[in-house]
């Protein structure tokens, strides 16, 4: 928002343009960190934590080729400026997730919360010092590459030795055992991808909505990725950590507990969400708050931020298919309403594509928590390994 206040629109610019592929395929690069690090014994930590790794290195590797082929053959600076800011922020992003994976691997909140108060700091303070030094909007991207590692650094340290770094270096980096980590990770790798293009449906979006509603729905949008951010990043982890308990100790009880609280949150974000979007854009230009508007504020961003902090948790609870299958249907339906919907009726549609996609994805978590909490503490959950592991098994490393 920084950018915003001083009005530096390029930076603005410059960082969506950036960030927006970043988020869509980061969570792929990792082969599905988050959400299999986690799910890991202590057989599987190594070997999921090394490919997560030599995901980053790849795609780091094939992004400095790009860039180097760019940067010869190409005088487009535009093109040049963006590949480089692909290299520099999709690894960093990349290693902090890796890094919040293994503090929710740990069951600690207060490692995760220490390292988003870290990252907050650093970027702050970066954007500050190069907001008052006129930087240019590379400047303030290497700011934001810098948070993540920043962020990253306490929890890697924290956790491992040394020598446990070293053991984890170019041999175990190496690509062997990648391939068949890959197959395993099918579901949760294919899902994010699709998962990251639906989220971008409504700003997508935004430049097809007519001109009288174009500016309400951009701080609309704002306002819910604020929230968003909000839920996934500070909310979403506790109840990941109660998902992860209640899975090791064989507690089915903690599992219905954590679901319910979960959707409380979400709903009280989702509440807060339309108060606070309506409020925003009443306070911009209250004539520009019309009827689609609103309804795109209860159906589609309500409906988002509600989903934040439990966006993980079907897959931890060993739902990797029903997820795919999810997330394939909602970015079908967003693409359909891109592509076939009239410019009038676009709010609309996007609404009822969020209560759907709210209601569904509700419908299957429940489903699957019901499947977990009435196996108790011998049942077994399937995971993205395709083979059978009991509840309980003993916390990962």
């Amino acid at each position: 928002m920084f950018p915003i206040l001083i009005g530096r629109d390029d930076v603005l610019v410059y960082l969506l343009t950036v960030a927006a592929p970043v988020t869509i395929v980061v969570h792929a690069v990792t082969l599905g960190a988050q959400t299999r690090l986690p799910m890991a014994d202590k057989s599987q930590m190594l070997p999921r934590l090394a490919s997560s790794l030599s995901g980053v290195l790849l795609a780091s590797s094939c992004l400095s080729a790009v860039f180097i082929y760019v940067l010869f053959l190409s005088e487009d600076i535009t093109l040049r400026r963006f590949i480089f800011g692909l290299f520099v922020l999709l690894p960093c992003q990349a290693i902090y997730f890796i890094a919040l994976a293994l503090g929710t691997a740990d069951l600690s909140y207060s490692k995760l919360m220490y390292s988003r108060l870290l990252y907050g700091s650093l970027t702050f303070v970066g954007t500050l010092l190069m907001g008052g030094l006129g930087a240019s909007p590379l400047a303030f991207l290497l700011v934001n590459a810098f948070g993540y590692l920043g962020g990253a650094v306490p929890i890697i340290l924290g956790r491992f030795s040394w020598g446990l770094i070293q053991s984890i270096s170019l041999p175990t980096l190496s690509f062997y055992g990648f391939g068949s980590e890959l197959v395993a990770a099918r579901y949760v790798v294919t899902a994010s991808i699709v998962s990251g293009l639906g989220s971008q449906v409504g700003a997508l979006i935004t430049p097809l909505v007519p001109s009288s509603d174009a500016g309400a729905w951009a701080t609309a949008i704002r306002i819910m990725t604020g929230l968003q951010t909000v839920g996934g990043h500070i909310l979403g982890p506790k109840l990941d950590i109660g998902f992860l308990a209640g899975i090791r100790e064989c507690k089915a009880r903690l599992v219905r507990s954590v679901w319910r609280k979960g959707l409380v949150m979400g709903a009280t974000l989702g509440a807060i969400c339309i108060m606070s979007s309506l409020i925003g854009v009443a306070w911009i230009d209250i004539e520009s708050l019309s009827m689609p508007i609103a309804i795109a504020m209860l159906g589609y961003s309500a409906t988002s931020v509600f989903l934040a902090p439990i966006d993980r948790s079907l897959t931890l609870l060993g739902g990797q298919r029903e997820r795919l299958v999810w997330d394939v249907i909602r970015a079908a339906g967003g693409l359909a309403i891109v592509l076939c919907v009239p410019r009038d009726l676009l709010l609309v549609s996007l609404a009822t594509l969020g209560i759907c996609s709210l209601l569904s994805y509700v419908y299957l978590l429940k489903r699957r928590v019901l499947v977990v909490a009435s196996s108790g503490g011998d049942a077994s959950l399937e995971l993205d390994t395709g083979q059978e592991q009991k509840m309980g098994t003993g916390p990962s490393i």
